[in-house]
C-alpha cells in the first residue's frame, strides 16, 4: 500500500532487514533478523506479509502488523520470491535442487514442487495467478499452474535473464537480458511483440 519501505542490509558481519515508515521517513526502531544475507525482500499484494530470501539460510516470512516471524522455509539458496495475486501462495526457487516450491501461507505447507532444469533464479505470477513464469540463465519458462506442467519455453537472451515482469493488465511479459535487450512477449502464444535494444 506504499506505507512501508524495506531493505536488506549487510554491515561489518551483521545482516538483517530495515523497515521505514514512508510518511514520516523514520526508520522503525528494530531491524528484523534474517537467517543469512538478504537476496530479496517482497511484500505480498495485500500488504499483510513481507518475505525475504536469505541466501543459503532460507526464506522467512513476517506479518507486517507486528513484524513477528510467521514462517520459515529451510535453505537451498533461494534468490527471487513471488506471491500469487491473492497473497495465498509464495513461490520459492531452489537453485540447489532445480525446483520451484509453492508454499501455502495460511497452512504453512508446501503444496507443489515444480521440477526446473538448470539454475532457476527469478519467478513471477500472472495477474490472474494461473501462470508462473521463471527465469534461468538461458531461458524463460511459463508454467500452467492448473496442470502444474511447463507450458512454454521462451529463449532469445544471451548471458542470462536477471529480471522478469508482467504488464499490469497481464497481456505482455517482459524479460530483461544481460545482452542489454528487453523482449516484449505474448505469454499466451509465445510470440515476440517487440524487442528493445541498447
Amino acid at each position: 500500500q506504499g506505507t512501508l519501505l524495506v531493505a536488506g542490509y549487510y554491515h561489518q558481519g551483521a545482516h538483517g532487514i530495515l523497515v521505514w515508515d514512508v510518511a514520516s521517513r523514520q526508520l522503525k526502531p528494530t531491524a528484523l533478523p534474517s537467517i543469512d544475507w538478504v537476496a530479496q525482500v517482497v511484500f505480498s499484494p495485500d500488504g499483510r506479509f513481507l518475505a525475504a530470501s536469505c541466501s543459503d539460510g532460507g526464506t522467512v516470512l513476517f506479518d507486517t502488523s507486528d513484524f513477528q516471524r510467521r514462517l520459515f522455509v529451510a535453505g537451498y539458496i533461494p534468490v527471487g520470491l513471488a506471491f500469487t495475486p491473492d497473497s495465498q501462495l509464495l513461490a520459492i526457487p531452489s537453485i540447489q535442487f532445480g525446483v520451484i516450491r509453492l508454499w501455502n501461507i495460511a497452512t504453512n505447507r508446501e503444496v507443489a514442487v515444480l521440477s526446473h532444469p538448470g539454475d532457476v533464479r527469478w519467478v513471477t505470477f500472472s495477474t490472474d495467478g494461473k501462470t508462473l513464469v521463471t527465469a534461468h540463465p538461458r531461458s524463460v519458462r511459463i508454467w500452467n499452474l492448473a496442470a502444474a506442467t511447463e507450458k512454454r519455453t521462451l529463449s532469445g537472451h544471451e548471458g542470462g535473464v536477471p529480471g522478469i515482469a508482467f504488464s499490469p493488465h497481464g497481456k505482455f511479459l517482459v524479460p530483461v537480458g544481460k545482452d542489454m535487450n528487453a523482449t516484449i512477449w505474448d505469454p499466451v502464444t509465445g510470440q515476440v511483440i517487440h524487442r528493445l535494444t541498447g
